[in-house]
C-alpha cells in the first residue's frame, strides 16, 4: 500500500462519482484538462486552482474518448451511447444544459470515424 501512495504524489482532483476513463490536455492552455468518467460525466478542470470549472452529464454510459481540436477552444467527446458531441469553451454552460452539437448514428457508428456536426 505504501507504494501506491508514495511520493511524489502532489494532489488528487476530487469530483467524479465513478472512475475516470479518459483524459485530454488542452494544447493552448497549460492548466486546463478535460476528464470523462464511466458514468458519462465530463469535467473541465483548472489545475492551477485545483478545481472543476464545468461539469456535465455528457453521455449515457462510459465516456470513451475526448480530444481537443487544434487551434480552437473546442473539444469532442464520444461515449458508449454512440453519440459524438462537440463542445465549445466559449459557451459551455449553455451547451451543457441543451445538448447542442450532437451527432448520433447508431447504425453506422465507428469509433475511428468522426461524423461532421451539421
Amino acid at each position: 500500500m505504501e507504494r501506491i501512495f508514495a511520493k511524489p504524489f502532489v494532489y488528487s482532483l476530487d469530483g467524479h462519482l465513478d472512475g475516470i476513463s479518459v483524459l485530454a490536455k488542452c494544447p493552448s492552455k497549460l492548466a486546463e484538462i478535460v476528464s470523462g468518467s464511466y458514468d458519462g460525466e465530463v469535467r473541465v478542470w483548472n489545475l492551477t486552482r485545483k478545481a472543476t470549472l464545468y461539469s456535465m452529464l455528457a453521455h449515457e454510459g462510459v465516456v470513451n474518448g475526448l480530444s481537443y481540436i487544434p487551434n480552437s477552444s473546442k473539444f469532442i467527446s464520444c461515449g458508449d451511447d454512440k453519440i459524438v458531441r462537440l463542445w465549445s469553451m466559449a459557451n459551455l454552460e449553455a451547451q451543457a444544459n441543451k445538448n447542442l452539437n450532437t451527432v448520433a448514428n447508431p447504425d453506422s457508428f465507428s469509433p475511428n470515424v468522426i461524423h461532421p456536426v451539421v
